[in-house]
């Protein structure tokens, strides 16, 4: 605020470094005369035949990753430094050119319903390179639960619960039929099979309503 005799003006602006840019806005008023408000964003575009993605400020001759998720978005990259849009694309500086640069999934802010294979990169690009790495990444119900066979016995060590919908695989059986399911929709509840030597052996029947805060369940397979 600034006071110049009986006339008062007001005058402020405020700024914030997102993942797809830096937005800037500001606000002058003047009683009686004028007012104005102005936006502003500062930011890179990239676009490649893997799809596009706004971004922080990179140079032309910088090097830089873009990260493919697929179709799951909100995914942040490098310390929230980029995070992938709705169509699953994000894109984050590479670090120096002719230099191993390793870039890694936060994993600890993913969103709750979010679950990623693997976290880390590493790659070495040349000056001004775009790279591209796919993220095998799902987003949907995770289960926490204990497989039992019809006469109470677990399925083998490495047995995969595949989607009968989409071919998806979901999880892997460990020791005492223990297996944490991700990523699974609707129709995935309900066409869930777990196989091993090869072939579909059963199909799981999931609870209504689960939630890994009460701890491993019980997973009939018949």
């Amino acid at each position: 605020r600034y006071d110049t005799g009986s006339n008062s003006s007001f005058s402020g602006s405020v700024q914030s470094r997102l993942p797809w840019g830096q937005a800037a806005a500001d606000a002058t008023l003047q009683p009686g005369q004028y007012r104005s408000l102005g936006l502003s964003w500062y930011g890179s575009v990239t676009a490649t035949a893997h799809g596009a993605a706004f971004s922080q400020s990179m140079a032309g001759n910088e090097p830089r990753m873009m990260i493919d998720t697929g179709d799951v978005a909100g995914v942040p990259v490098n310390g929230n430094s980029g995070v992938t849009n709705r169509f699953g694309v994000g894109v984050v500086s590479a670090g120096s050119s002719y230099r191993r640069s390793d870039i890694s999934v936060d994993v600890a802010a993913l969103p709750e319903d979010v679950d990623v294979s693997s976290s880390v990169i590493s790659q070495v690009l040349t000056e001004g390179a775009v790279g591209y790495r796919k993220i095998d990444a799902s987003q949907g119900e995770q289960v926490l639960g204990h497989i039992r066979l019809a006469d109470g016995a677990s399925p083998p060590f490495g047995s995969l619960v595949v989607s009968g919908k989409t071919g998806r695989t979901a999880g892997m059986v460990g020791d005492d039929g223990l297996a944490y399911l991700t990523g699974l929709s609707g129709e995935d509840r309900r066409t869930l099979n777990v196989s091993w030597d090869g072939r579909v052996q059963c199909r799981l029947t999931l609870p209504e309503t689960v939630t890994l805060s009460r701890g491993p369940l019980l997973l009939p397979c018949r």
